[in-house]
């Protein structure tokens, strides 16, 4: 080592002064150091159209989208209802029909003409499509199906999307029960 100009490491020295300082501690906890009223970024007002005739004011509500004459669909409403969280009411969550007047005002054209993509959440202007739609219903489902909504591989949903109409087939009117029919957005159009 000593050919080379080099000495050995010198292990007496303090070695700390190369770390960071820690951050100080705030002395007052009633006003946080990194948040307050002078630095709060403005919050958007998306949420000021009124779809229900109630202004929808908010932001956990959604609009379920599903292909109307999709017995899959239909089936897939009545048992989401069906498992639905207790605290999560008529107003937050509502389902319409791809085919229907409230998805040609919400939706991009491409989402409500043939080919349909399945399921479409609208959740505040945010549109959310296949494998996505499921992971924004999974909050307003119990558990254990809230965690499996989130599991769903995309490759899954697009096989079952693809062939959905072969496997369980189509019907133009479907019979609602009592609490679907409550949480329909156009109750005449589904």
């Amino acid at each position: 080592m000593r050919s080379l100009g080099m000495t050995p490491l010198d292990t007496s020295q303090n070695t700390t002064s190369h770390r960071m300082p820690l951050p100080k501690k705030n002395k007052n906890p009633a006003t946080p150091r990194a948040f307050n009223q002078s630095n709060a970024p403005s919050t958007p007002r998306r949420y000021k159209c009124r779809i229900f005739g109630q202004r929808n004011a908010d932001p956990t509500s959604a609009v379920v989208f599903f292909d109307g004459p999709c017995v899959l669909c239909q089936r897939s409403v009545q048992w989401m209802v069906g498992h639905l969280r207790s605290d999560v009411s008529e107003h937050a969550l509502k389902f319409a029909s791809l085919q229907g007047d409230l998805a040609r005002r919400l939706l991009p054209e491409r989402l409500h003409t043939a080919p349909l993509p399945g399921v479409v959440v609208w959740q505040g202007g945010d549109v959310r499509v296949a494998t996505d739609a499921l992971r924004a219903l999974a909050p307003f489902l119990t558990a254990p199906w809230s965690v499996l909504c989130r599991a769903v591989p995309g490759w899954g949903y697009a096989w079952v999307a693809r062939n959905r109409m072969a496997w369980f087939g189509t019907r133009d009117t479907c019979t609602w029960s009592p609490e679907v029919q409550a949480r329909l957005a156009e109750p005449g159009e589904a």
